[in-house]
């Protein structure tokens, strides 16, 4: 268990008692988090885009049909790059386009696995989150599924206080997401969004999206997201152990 690990659980049985919250919360932003948050931004900042243009051209080289997802779509079209407070790169592609060999594909291009989220067994829910080896930038690949419900969807995973350090609680978030895509001007690159990508700027950022707003959070797009808690027994996160451990 890693010190980051630790202070996850000491947090989620703290967040329990609201005074106890309350009185550690502020320490623990300008002791911790706040620096973090500085030290990632800087690291983002000075190799986001040769991170981004290695895994493009990885994706490219092997014809896996990956899209600019969340708020690096949000970048591309409206800053045609990364946005401010990036800190890492959010990518998406169809899970019937996943195949385990672009693990592979990626770790050759200098990409490790560093988390796996699944609804059973990939069935109904995957997210991947893998680390550049040399620069430890981050990136997601969210997968996109066919309706459940009312429309396709991905999901994200959240960590609720009083969970263990491996537990998650799936958000279904439902969006018109179709196939086909498009590329666009991505600082000096070129990067593939999806074809429909205004749309669902729109849907998940407001229709005034092309207007940067600092305080949107994702409860803005409460709409089209569902808490998947009778999922949670059928959750899993893994997180792969560095080399050597």
């Amino acid at each position: 268990m890693t010190i980051n690990d630790i202070i996850k659980t000491v947090a989620a049985h703290v967040s329990q008692n609201k005074t106890l919250t309350t009185i550690l919360q502020k320490p623990y932003n300008f002791l911790y988090y706040n620096p973090q948050q500085k030290k990632y931004l800087k690291n983002f900042r000075a190799h986001g885009l040769e991170v981004l243009k290695e895994f493009a051209d990885c994706m490219d080289t092997h014809n896996r049909p990956y899209v600019m997802f969340a708020g690096s779509m949000l970048g591309a079209i409206r800053e045609h790059g990364f946005i401010k407070h990036d800190l890492d790169i959010d990518t998406g592609m169809w899970i019937d386009d996943f195949y385990p060999e672009i693990i592979d594909e990626l770790a050759e291009a200098g990409f490790r696995v560093l988390h796996t989220f699944s609804i059973d067994n990939d069935k109904l829910g995957k997210e991947l989150t893998f680390e550049h080896l040399r620069t430890k930038v981050h990136i997601d690949i969210f997968f996109f599924y066919p309706p459940y419900d009312k429309s396709p969807y991905f999901c994200d995973f959240i960590q609720e206080p009083g969970m263990k350090v491996h537990e998650r609680m799936p958000r279904r978030i439902e969006l018109p997401f179709i196939k086909g895509r498009r590329k666009v001007p991505f600082e000096t690159i070129e990067v593939y969004v999806p074809a429909n990508v205004e749309e669902l700027c729109a849907l998940r950022y407001g229709p005034d999206y092309m207007t940067p707003n600092p305080n949107w959070n994702w409860k803005r797009a409460k709409d089209s997201t569902v808490e998947w808690r009778e999922m949670i027994p059928l959750t899993t996160h893994i997180r792969t152990p560095k080399r050597g451990k």
